[in-house]
């Protein structure tokens, strides 16, 4: 009897100890499992719609108010760049025509200054700064071809010698510019 009153205080002390060590298992499991009413991988899960008002959910909003949500599409990627879309080569004007030169330009302000130039072969003979409005007009006459703002380093003369060249202004960094393909003719 001398022994048994120790033994049964230790084992209440385990019996406790065990049902502390069950209970705390079970408390930390529970825990870090998914409840029942939630999703663990929600990427094919489709919430439950409850519909209270259906009268006034089915309606549709007005015709102008539809306008008005409707965004536009994306606009598609690009990288900042401009290119001559004309002339860029085998066209043919005459020494006294109008020489509209065009260009498409991505990512850079339409309010930007670009460089516009009439070259031959590869020396710029007529020059304008516009801004990036992707278009601009040459008049074209003999005394300006023969005598350019910008003296070429051979003599002009007419034929199939002439490109046009677009690009940011000079000084811009970075510069971008894109040139007439191929050769086009004044005569």
């Amino acid at each position: 009897m001398k022994y048994s009153k120790g033994f049964s205080t230790f084992a209440a002390l385990v019996i406790v100890a065990g049902v502390l060590a069950v209970g705390g298992i079970a408390y930390f499991v529970g825990k870090s499992s998914v409840p029942i009413n939630e999703v663990a991988d929600n990427s094919n899960y489709t919430p439950q719609v409850i519909n209270n008002n259906p009268s006034q959910q089915q309606t549709p909003p007005p015709t102008s108010n539809l306008q008005q949500q409707q965004t536009p599409p994306p606009t598609p990627a690009c990288a900042t760049s401009i290119a001559v879309l004309s002339p860029n080569g085998g066209e043919v004007y005459s020494n006294t025509s109008a020489l509209k030169v065009t260009w498409q330009s991505c990512k850079i302000p339409a309010n930007a200054t670009v460089a516009v130039e009439l070259l031959y072969g590869t020396d710029g003979i007529m020059t304008a700064f516009v801004p990036n409005t992707g278009s601009y007009t040459f008049q074209l006459s003999p005394t300006t071809l023969m005598n350019p703002p910008v003296p070429p380093s051979q003599p002009v003369t007419y034929g199939k010698h002439f490109k046009v060249q677009v690009g940011t202004s000079p000084g811009t960094s970075p510069n971008y510019h894109d040139s007439s393909d191929n050769l086009f003719t004044i005569q």
